[in-house]
């Protein structure tokens, strides 16, 4: 269908994705990477940091460091960026 309406196929999905749009279609989140942000988001809690092993509040759970240590290892790498 794509050559006789001269336009690519892959426009011819976009054109007709962007009219579902905007006629009222609202696509399903159901991919790993959304619900892992919107879990992670309001994560709280307590642990010690890897280098001064003082107990600090974490806002994600990917956080290692306080802040004080986190501050001086950025401060250390900067030259590295």
């Amino acid at each position: 269908m794509a050559p006789i309406v001269g336009m690519s196929r892959y426009a011819i999905i976009g054109k007709l994705y962007r009219h579902k749009v905007k006629n009222g279609y609202v696509p399903t989140r159901k991919y790993s990477y959304d619900n892992t942000r919107r879990l992670n988001k309001n994560f709280t809690g307590k642990r010690d940091c890897n280098v001064c092993q003082k107990e600090f509040d974490m806002i994600s759970k990917y956080d290692r460091f306080c802040d004080i240590c986190r501050k001086t290892a950025t401060n250390l790498t900067s030259w590295m960026l």
